[in-house]
């Protein structure tokens, strides 16, 4: 005899997970291009930069085009960060991650997305004096890693 109750809530948990999955990964891709106005001990210079950055609900990623592959910018491990957070809401998308030692924060970068003005903005700073900011605009883009397969 077939257990209808179970075969039936088997079909429920699969749909959730499915529909789970693919919300997961319902990707806004975004291009970033600004510039990093850059302070080094009482120098200045300017650094011009561009990114193809992904978002949804949960995280933010920014595409590396010399490994073909995603950078995961909200976790702490990336980059050897000891804490790093996102924030997703319907007006923006930011990052801010963080090193600290012995309680003092010894690096800090962050970065935020405007999703009604399609502003950038930057910010890092290194404890012994460097630091910089970073303005620019983004725009709609397509996914860099669409179509990339595995040549072998």
């Amino acid at each position: 005899m077939t257990n209808w109750p179970m075969i039936a809530g088997s079909f429920l948990v699969t749909s959730l997970l499915a529909t789970g999955a693919a919300q997961a990964q319902n990707w806004t891709h975004v291009a970033c291009d600004y510039t990093w106005v850059i302070h080094d001990n009482g120098g200045r210079r300017d650094s011009a930069a561009s990114h193809v950055y992904r978002f949804n609900a949960e995280r933010i990623d920014r595409w590396v085009p010399e490994n073909s592959s995603w950078y995961a910018e909200c976790d702490p491990a990336m980059g050897g960060f000891t804490e790093a957070s996102c924030t997703i809401t319907d007006t923006g998308v930011s990052a801010v991650r963080r090193v600290t030692q012995g309680g003092e924060t010894t690096r800090l970068d962050s970065f935020g997305i405007n999703r009604l003005t399609a502003a950038f903005t930057a910010h890092f700073e290194f404890s012994h004096g460097v630091g910089g900011d970073a303005s620019g605009t983004c725009r709609a883009a397509d996914d860099p890693s669409a179509g990339l397969q595995r040549q072998f």
